[in-house]
């Protein structure tokens, strides 16, 4: 990934480390309310302490211009289960542009790139601005705009809806952290789902426990018989003082599971006094039961993922943009929860 790109006496190269203070400083000129202690911490989180990131794959992808940063793409590692086989993706994230350099195509080198099948199979935006997720389109790839299915629904906390009850099958436990125990979760789900962020106790910790700017509400649902079957992460925006379900992974055959685990993330919504409660979720089966927790659709929201979807596998049939299963917590969503209006 060392390739260097001229043209338009603008380079594209890997980010050195030596370049973080520039790129951060171009952020905060595009974005004047950019907190530079918070970045420097959060890029040290997402790129130097992700356990994903191959030895010597850079952080992001910089434009140079006369010797200045002018761009910046970030890339996020991140292990997918492609038809239940793990390979290494990136997440495009931190898309930025010099305003005088904006308009000569230097976004569509960015792309393009990173949409390369050699690359990675399942390259991905979450949250794309509107102009990114129209230069994906442009070069082959796939959006899936939750507005349009609905995919994203919210918990008005303050309202007389009841708090759901909890079906007795389930017990559900808080949890600090995930264990080994969780990768066995994790294949079972993924028997349902052909594309998804391959949430194993490595990735979970990372994620979640070790997200440095406030620790999640983490829950796990197990069944009578001991064995886990599923998980909650809860995060509180405190400046909004709203809750986001950022996870609520259960095998969709198993609905007790899922009503279980809404019923706790209710409960600590309301005993938290958060005003509202996201969830988004793709998975029809589990929609249902957010609906019938309470839950009313989100509406007039842009969340949208943006992606290039795998090659078709030699004796199975092409992926679709059903096949890709999308948390809130997967990518930047979870420190940039945007795109969502009550």
């Amino acid at each position: 990934m060392g390739e260097r790109i001229e043209g338009d006496a603008v380079a594209m190269r890997d980010c050195r480390p030596e370049d973080l203070e520039a790129v951060l400083a171009l952020r905060a000129r595009v974005f004047p309310a950019t907190d530079l202690a918070r970045e420097r911490r959060r890029w040290a989180w997402e790129f130097d302490e992700n356990p994903f990131r191959p030895p010597g794959s850079p952080s992001s992808w910089v434009l140079e211009h006369q010797g200045r940063v002018v761009g910046n793409y970030g890339l996020v590692a991140v292990p997918v289960a492609v038809d239940r086989r793990i390979a290494l993706c990136f997440n495009g994230i931190d898309f930025v542009v010099a305003p005088e350099l904006q308009g000569r195509g230097l976004g569509h080198r960015i792309i393009e790139r990173h949409l390369d099948r050699d690359l990675c199979p399942f390259p991905f935006l979450t949250g794309p601005t509107p102009a990114a997720a129209h230069l994906v389109e442009a070069h082959g790839g796939t959006l899936i705009r939750c507005a349009e299915e609905p995919s994203v629904f919210v918990f008005r906390c303050a309202s007389e809806a009841p708090t759901p009850r909890p079906p007795r099958e389930v017990a559900l436990r808080p949890i600090g952290g995930f264990e080994p125990r969780f990768d066995e979760l994790f294949r079972r789900v993924a028997e349902r789902h052909r594309i998804l962020v391959a949430r194993d106790h490595r990735y979970l910790n990372w994620r979640y426990r070790d997200y440095p700017f406030g620790r999640p509400t983490m829950v796990s649902a197990l069944g009578r018989d001991g064995l886990l079957r599923g998980f909650l992460v809860l995060q509180h925006d405190r400046s909004k003082n709203w809750g986001y379900l950022l996870e609520l992974f259960a095998d969709p055959r198993e609905e007790w599971v899922v009503r279980g685990l809404l019923a706790a993330a209710v409960d600590e919504a309301r005993r938290a006094r958060m005003e509202e409660l996201y969830v988004l979720s793709r998975v029809a089966a589990v929609r249902e039961a957010i609906r019938a927790a309470g839950f009313a659709r989100v509406e007039g929201h842009s969340l949208t993922l943006a992606c290039r979807l795998p090659p078709p596998p030699p004796d199975g049939a092409p992926f679709t943009a059903g096949d890709v299963y999308w948390s809130a917590g997967d990518g930047d969503l979870l420190h940039v929860i945007g795109g969502l209006e009550s």
